[in-house]
């Protein structure tokens, strides 16, 4: 166990007195003041360990890449926020999807990670949707729906006008 350790907490004071931030130092006197720090307040605490915050997690769908007549990989950036998570991919014909891939373990840091799966026997030349879905003990997140074309590229995609 750590020690207990002495903090002095200090708030920083303007020409006007206003609070304008504050600050801790250890080892300090606590009669003193100097550079406008006001001493306020002596805390003792036994520090046991960092504290983990852990969030929902974050899903970025990317474009899909080597697509062929009948195939793709679809591409996606994960980040756990800190719990075991893991990634999936929703993909199909219309924005309801209908297919699912195989979860992915992603684990429980905070950096992103990239996170893509192959999927075949696709039916050619048609428009299919995907997204990634990112899931840990927290909650779900989706991410935007992707679509991309079989056998071909999309120039210009505007559902309102169906081009």
């Amino acid at each position: 166990m750590n020690p207990a350790r002495t903090f002095h907490v200090f708030i920083r004071l303007s020409e006007t007195s206003d609070a304008i931030g504050c600050g801790c130092a250890t080892n300090t006197n606590p009669t003193m003041r100097r550079n406008n720090l006001l001493f306020i307040a002596v805390l003792e605490c036994v520090v046991l360990q960092p504290r983990v915050l852990a969030y929902t997690p974050f899903a970025a769908t990317q474009p899909s890449t080597e697509t062929t007549l009948s195939s793709t990989v679809l591409n996606g950036m994960a980040t756990p926020n800190g719990l075991e998570t893991s990634a999936w991919f929703e993909w199909g014909t219309s924005s309801s999807y209908g297919q699912q891939s195989a979860p992915i373990q992603v684990g429980s840091g905070s950096a992103v990670m990239r996170v893509s799966t192959a999927i075949s026997n696709l039916l050619s030349r048609h428009i299919y949707h995907a997204r990634l879905v990112v899931s840990n003990s927290a909650g779900l997140a989706r991410g935007i729906d992707q679509p991309f074309i079989t056998g071909g590229k999309i120039a210009s995609w505007d559902p309102c006008r169906g081009w």
